[in-house]
């Protein structure tokens, strides 16, 4: 089962949950597909600021497993991780693209089987919820012509008002 939790936030913001992460014991991984390995970052001035999809992991949750295509990316589904998407702002287009934290609690093992992750895990992303949902509130928010809620920031929705859309 998936959990997901999306938002709006600047960069600034998100520097800080990041700090919260390494602060709580995760090491942050990502698929560094240039060099074709997968990259472990421990403080958050190593980590690229146009990186977009970064992975939380304790290595006590399990082992990392990666993706059947590509020996380089972890896999969500059956790794013992958090994923993490940072907003993006795109200017020459106007657009600003919703972060998300998301996670796989459980999946089917090669038997048939469901296969549950450790707990440990689950309680970790929702702290993770929490914090987010402590700095990031829950408001309206016009998306394709409707108004919506979400979780956004003050400083995203201002954004709004000089031609900026969300998806």
């Amino acid at each position: 089962m998936g959990r997901q939790i999306n938002f709006y936030a600047e960069a600034q913001l998100q520097k800080h949950f990041i700090e919260y992460f390494f602060n709580q014991g995760f090491v942050i991984i990502a698929d560094d597909m240039d060099n074709k390995k997968i990259v472990t970052y421990h403080k958050l001035d190593e980590i690229d600021p146009n990186l977009y999809n970064i992975f939380l992991y304790k290595k006590d949750y399990g082992q990392l497993v990666t993706e059947n295509w590509s020996n380089h990316t972890p896999s969500s589904l059956f790794s013992p991780v958090i994923e993490f998407s940072r907003t993006s702002i795109k200017p020459e287009e106007k657009l600003i693209i919703r972060g998300r934290v998301w996670m796989e609690s459980m999946y089917y093992g090669e038997d048939g089987n469901i296969v549950t992750k450790d707990p440990r895990l689950t309680k970790d992303y929702n702290a993770i919820v929490r914090m987010i949902k402590k700095y990031v509130p829950y408001q309206d928010v016009v998306k394709g012509g409707y108004t919506l809620k979400a979780y956004i920031t003050d400083n995203m929705k201002e954004m709004a008002k000089s031609g900026y859309r969300f998806i």
